[in-house]
């Protein structure tokens, strides 16, 4: 996602799998659903789903991954984040997560002085333009902080741009270009020529995490 260490995306690797979920034919959905593997292995999904109410872009994003023996949860990751975007900014930003039971909560809002985020344990301002740990903007390239949407801190990254490859894009293929985020964050990300996010990637505990593009037709709930 944040999908990564410091972020949503940075879970216990120590899992085992679980049902993969079905593919979807991508239409022209801006909407995303990835499939979250480690190795060869499904561990849980990665949504993200827009809708538009009049002027206002909102954006939820769910991460669901757990591990299961027998009738138990031995582990359970959940992170809910919804934005409003307005006008290419982003004005408010509530987040949840559990984290195999230590509970976050970030929100955030757009006032006059700047963005106003307040975490599990402070209220500070960042930067109006600062983007989220979302990644579903490409922007995020151009950038050398981001909010971390778990933490609701800041993250100071660098971003080298790589070639442009061909990857799967849920039921079909495609090319995007592969750029490499570092610094408080260590991640590869993929954009499709068009913007839209393909594929992640990073090392965690030594395994290999990869998120892999199932696409979705199905419009906004």
């Amino acid at each position: 996602m944040n999908v990564i260490p410091l972020t949503p995306f940075a879970v216990a690797l120590l899992l085992a799998p679980v049902e993969s979920a079905p593919a979807h034919a991508c239409g022209d959905s801006l909407n995303r659903v990835f499939e979250v593997r480690r190795g060869d292995q499904p561990i849980g999904t990665h949504s993200i789903r827009f809708s538009q109410d009049g002027a206002d872009t909102q954006v939820d994003i769910e991460i669901d991954l757990r591990v299961t023996f027998g009738p138990f949860t031995m582990f359970r990751y959940e992170h809910t984040n919804r934005e409003i975007w307005r006008d290419g900014q982003l004005v408010s930003l509530e987040t949840a997560t559990n984290d195999d039971g230590d509970s976050y909560r970030v929100s955030a809002r757009a006032t006059p002085d700047g963005l106003e985020v307040a975490n599990n344990d402070e209220i500070f301002i960042a930067p109006l333009d600062i983007l989220p740990t979302s990644y579903w903007n490409a922007d995020t390239l151009a950038r050398s902080e981001l909010l971390d949407t778990q933490r609701g801190t800041i993250a100071s990254i660098a971003v080298e741009r790589g070639t442009r490859q061909a990857i799967d894009l849920g039921n079909t293929s495609g090319i995007a270009q592969r750029s490499e985020i570092s610094g408080d964050l260590d991640l590869s990300v993929w954009y499709t020529d068009e913007g839209q996010l393909g594929r992640i990637a990073f090392t965690a505990r030594g395994s290999e995490i990869d998120y892999r593009l199932l696409c979705t037709d199905q419009p906004s709930p």
